[in-house]
């Protein structure tokens, strides 16, 4: 017989204390460290939002969040040294360069800084320039789009110029009516009569934005005595010269002073003051085509634009001369011409 160590006896055949599977003491042990309502057994559970388990995840969770923003923000275009940021910049100077190697005109830069692009008013800001025609030959330029005119609740016409004191027949008018949208030619034609009319003008003027011109047109085209052209709405939002309406303008207020002295001295040569709108009708195809080389062939482009250039300025000098033939016939005191 043996004695356990709490001093009593047991039998050799006897289970020990320690390991008596109720009450032995290395049972209670591994219960309370490993049991079902152990602490480890509940930090096992995936249950318990305390545990093992849902702190893993949680762990897991914020460090996936944490990646998938750093991803995220390699796409974003609010910072700077993004991926995509940086990828921006990189298209953006190839394409810059692409743009300075094609000969893209720095006006284009002038329009966007300017906000203008795609925003302008079309009939609003080419009027502005109109006014700056009329101002520069002397006559008094009016908007009346929107206006009714002399005939009963039309407001057909948007813009009048009636000629100065040094036109050589001041007081005529000339109208212009202006179209964003496709017209027909008969079309415009009609509402260039009618606007006649209406503002007591004797030539009229049709303008197209460029684009919606009808074929038969093309850039200028004299009908009659009237006349239809295009403006580019880039040039005008870029401030460059509006090379067809300038020139219907001007060769307009030629032909209406030319119209009202028919009557007036024997010493009015009519024959030659035709010939020179004829070749000046003729100018403006070949200043065309120079003008649209000049934008298009980088290499001879500085060449024919300069050439273009003088081809306007001897087709102003032309119609000086046709407005001071008109003057010092009037002043002749001539009469008649039938």
């Amino acid at each position: 017989m043996a004695a356990s160590d709490d001093g009593r006896e047991c039998r050799a055949d006897q289970t020990p204390a320690w390991f008596d599977p109720a009450e032995g003491k290395l049972g209670r042990l591994m219960e309370a460290q490993v049991g079902p309502n152990s602490l480890f057994a509940k930090s096992l559970d995936p249950k318990n939002k305390d545990g093992v388990i849902m702190l893993i995840e949680a762990r897991m969770q914020k460090l996936l969040e944490n990646r998938l923003n750093e991803v995220l923000a390699e796409f974003s275009l609010d910072q700077e040294e993004s991926a995509m940021s940086r990828l921006k910049t990189m298209l953006d100077d190839g394409f810059q360069k692409i743009n300075r190697a094609l000969g893209v005109e720095e006006a284009t830069t002038a329009e966007a800084a300017r906000g203008h692009v795609k925003g302008i008013e079309f009939e609003a800001d080419l009027y502005k320039v109109f006014a700056a025609m009329g101002r520069g030959l002397g006559d008094e330029t009016e908007l009346v789009r929107g206006t009714v005119g002399a005939v009963a609740r039309s407001k057909q016409g948007d813009f009048v110029a009636t000629l100065g004191e040094t036109a050589g027949a001041p007081g005529l008018k000339i109208v212009v009516e202006v179209k964003e949208s496709e017209w027909k030619l008969k079309d415009a034609l009609a509402a260039i009569d009618d606007a006649k009319k209406n503002r007591k003008a004797v030539i009229g003027i049709f303008v197209f934005a460029k684009g919606s011109e009808p074929a038969e047109v093309g850039d200028f085209r004299r009908i009659g005595e009237d006349f239809c052209c295009t403006v580019d709405k880039d040039a005008l939002a870029a401030g460059r010269p509006l090379l067809f309406l300038d020139s219907a303008y001007k060769i307009a207020r030629a032909l209406a002073v030319a119209a009202a002295r028919r009557g007036a001295a024997g010493g009015l040569d009519l024959e030659a003051i035709e010939q020179h709108v004829q070749e000046l009708l003729g100018w403006v195809d070949r200043i065309a085509e120079m003008a649209t080389k000049a934008r298009t062939i980088q290499t001879s482009g500085k060449f024919i634009e300069d050439r273009a250039n003088e081809l306007k300025d001897d087709l102003d000098r032309r119609l000086n001369e046709v407005l001071e033939m008109l003057r010092n016939g009037e002043e002749a005191g001539l009469t008649g011409i039938g």
